[in-house]
């Protein structure tokens, strides 16, 4: 109807029926190709929408898998701190003496019952004067305590004694090296003084000062660390003039 009006329409202000019919067709033309880029955009969005869920999905999953970690961590973290408090509380009643809180009735009687026999056999009356079991296990200990001594004491000794090896060995290497220095130094010195080259032989002679002086640097360090008499008896064996 709309077509028809237009055409009349276009017949009264003097236009030809051929073009008003023309461009009516031209309309209708527009018309169904605005209809099919509309129907073709719903579809590719549609297409759009489809391929969006499964990344939109998988995202929620890692969201909810994340939230779920961070709870569980964080639920783990409670329960720790919350283990080590308790722990940490029922050291401190031990070491009073006493029953921790919050142990279960038949736990605090264990508790109570083992702290008795605790106090009763370390008494210093059952150790010295009390029965013969008290008295038995008072040299035991003492038996104990000093082999436990003689073990540290003779752990300690090898320790020491293992460090000073060391000591000395590279205290060796150090006398080594410094007589191989100036076994050069003088080869240089003779060259040069039959040379008769006195800016070199100056230079030698500066030297040799300041490798002497290293070495009584040297000297001083490995006699604090090896003590004064077994610096001594090593410096005899290495034939050193201290």
């Amino acid at each position: 109807m709309k077509f028809a009006n237009i055409l009349i329409l276009a017949t009264l202000l003097g236009g030809s029926p051929a073009l008003a019919q023309q461009s009516v067709g031209k309309t209708k033309a527009d018309l169904q190709r605005a209809r099919e880029i509309r129907d073709e955009r719903a579809g590719r969005g549609g297409q759009d929408a489809e391929r969006a869920k499964p990344a939109r999905e998988k995202k929620q999953g890692q969201n909810a898998e994340r939230t779920k970690q961070a709870r569980d961590q964080k639920q783990g973290q409670n329960a720790e701190r919350t283990k080590r408090a308790r722990d940490k509380q029922q050291g401190q009643a031990a070491e009073q003496g006493q029953p921790a809180r919050g142990q279960a009735p038949d736990q605090r009687a264990q508790s109570m019952k083992a702290l008795r026999a605790q106090r009763r056999a370390n008494s210093p009356e059952r150790l010295i004067t009390g029965s013969r079991l008290g008295v038995q296990r008072a040299p035991q200990a003492r038996a104990e305590e000093v082999r436990q001594s003689a073990q540290g004491t003779e752990q300690a000794r090898r320790a020491r004694a293992g460090e000073q090896r060391k000591q000395v060995s590279e205290f060796t290497q150090l006398v080594r090296a410094h007589r191989v220095r100036l076994a050069k130094i003088s080869r240089l010195q003779d060259v040069y003084r039959s040379q008769d080259d006195s800016a070199k032989v100056e230079r030698v002679r500066a030297l040799h000062q300041r490798e002497m002086q290293n070495f009584k640097r040297v000297l001083a360090r490995s006699r604090k660390q090896l003590g004064k008499e077994h610096f001594k008896s090593v410096t005899k064996r290495l034939r050193l003039d201290d």
